[in-house]
């Protein structure tokens, strides 16, 4: 429902490789498939690009510093990305969502 047309192409990626059809994070129902499909089709070059606006689970009430951690880990075993690579990831994930969740909402009077 989400992925739409990509759905298909997602799920034959799942099932090619078992550690595409892990989850981003324990809880999460949301697959590293997703994400890796976000890398290689959609563009997203970073985790903040995959987390915050192709697969938007980064927002749920459970997400913490660990789920950060885990999808990094995850996504990252993946795309080839080293220990360097996954720390400047979470880091720069952490800021931005930190600024998103933290922008005043401006409130129009009527």
């Amino acid at each position: 429902e989400w992925h739409g047309p990509s759905a298909l192409r997602i799920a034959r990626r799942a099932a090619s490789d078992e550690r595409l059809r892990t989850p981003l994070c324990d809880h999460s129902d949301h697959l590293v498939a997703e994400a890796v499909e976000a890398v290689e089709s959609e563009g997203a070059q970073r985790l903040a690009d995959v987390l915050l606006r192709r697969v938007p689970m980064a927002f749920s009430p459970c997400w913490s510093a660990e789920c950060t951690r885990q999808a990094a880990r995850r996504i990252g075993s993946i795309l080839g990305w080293d220990d360097r690579r996954i720390g400047v990831e979470v880091e720069s994930f952490d800021d931005e969502r930190n600024q998103f969740l933290k922008r005043e909402i401006p409130v129009q009077s009527f």
